[in-house]
């Protein structure tokens, strides 16, 4: 039977202190058809735009990118861009991010803002002497996430007041991007992947598509929820 969530805490939901309720995204009950669908587009080398429109209406496969970060067990809930653009009222809209994501754990809440670049988009490149650095397409990912966290953080006060966001303060960064393929078989990369998450993880973690399919489909079929 397909998770879910005690009745319990649908009808007091307003008592828990929590973010506003319509922003609620259950992280259980992602299905093995979305994922499976989310799967094909990866394979096919799907750009930016198809694949932000198909986590725009399949927002169970993106709170599962909290899986990541060991949050979003006890809650989750998304902001899309035009939601906080709309809150905003057009000030500095080009330093909006993709989503607005929270977490809740035994910890409290956690914020996240989240980046997407094609699968159809390289992690690295390798220069003619053989140094690796980001491609063009991480790096703008990464310098468009920075300028989006300090945007988040320097009107913060705005967004909790608007969105009626609980407790939001000093969001982290999490760029999803490229294929792993572009990593098999290749220890260097994989090696500088694993180092950037492992010295500036919690703060800006970088994912490729494939590990939010698995940690999608994991939770999927853990729970039976055949779509």
């Amino acid at each position: 039977m397909p998770y879910q969530r005690s009745p319990l805490f649908h009808k007091h939901y307003e008592h828990y202190n929590l973010p506003p309720y319509g922003n609620f995204v259950e992280q259980n009950a992602v299905t093995i058809a979305q994922v499976e669908q989310y799967d094909r587009l990866i394979a096919e080398r799907s750009g930016e735009t198809v694949l932000d429109h198909y986590i725009r209406d399949n927002k169970e496969l993106l709170v599962n990118a909290l899986d990541f970060v060991s949050t979003g067990h006890q809650g989750s809930w998304v902001f899309p861009q035009q939601q906080i653009k709309t809150a905003l009222r057009g000030e500095g809209t080009d330093l909006i991010p993709d989503y607005l994501l929270c977490g809740k754990s035994s910890d409290g809440l956690a914020w996240w803002v989240v980046e997407f670049k094609g699968a159809d988009e390289p992690l690295f490149t390798t220069g003619k002497d053989g140094r690796v650095s980001f491609s063009a397409t991480a790096n703008k990912g990464i310098l468009q996430l920075l300028e989006y966290i300090d945007f988040c953080n320097e009107h913060q006060s705005a967004l909790r007041d608007q969105l009626k966001l609980t407790d939001f303060r000093e969001p982290r960064g999490m760029l999803v991007i490229g294929h792993e393929e572009e990593l098999e078989g290749d220890e260097r990369l994989r090696k500088l992947k694993a180092a950037w998450n492992r010295l500036v993880g919690g703060r800006l973690e970088i994912r490729t598509h494939d590990a939010l399919v698995r940690a999608a489909r994991h939770k999927a079929e853990f729970h039976r929820n055949f779509g």
